[in-house]
């Protein structure tokens, strides 16, 4: 039984070598481009942030009316607070991972 199982591993190798130096070229290009993945989360949050913020100021009386008309339990003051403590969050957020993020 041992000899069919030395058999098949060399008949498996035999069969794996040629692909060996595909397979280590793609780990080798694959290592390379992941090295670039924090800084490219990191600018998406950014982005994401940012947008966000920018999105609820521009559309202020918008979100108000969302928050008050549709959502119930928002009254009136609290959804101001709510929206200006949401844009301060988001850029103190965005700044944060800008200036630590390195």
């Amino acid at each position: 039984m041992g000899h069919l199982v030395a058999k098949f591993d060399d008949f498996f190798m035999s069969v794996l070598k040629p692909y060996r130096s595909l397979f280590l070229f793609g780990l080798f290009y694959l290592s390379c481009s992941l090295r670039y993945l924090p800084a490219v989360g990191r600018f998406l949050i950014v982005v994401t942030f940012i947008e966000d913020a920018w999105r609820i100021v521009w559309q202020y009386g918008d979100q108000i009316y969302y928050l008050t008309t549709y959502r119930k339990y928002f009254p009136w003051p609290l959804g101001h607070v709510f929206l200006i403590v949401n844009v301060c969050v988001r850029s103190q957020c965005t700044l944060s991972l800008v200036r630590f993020g390195r």
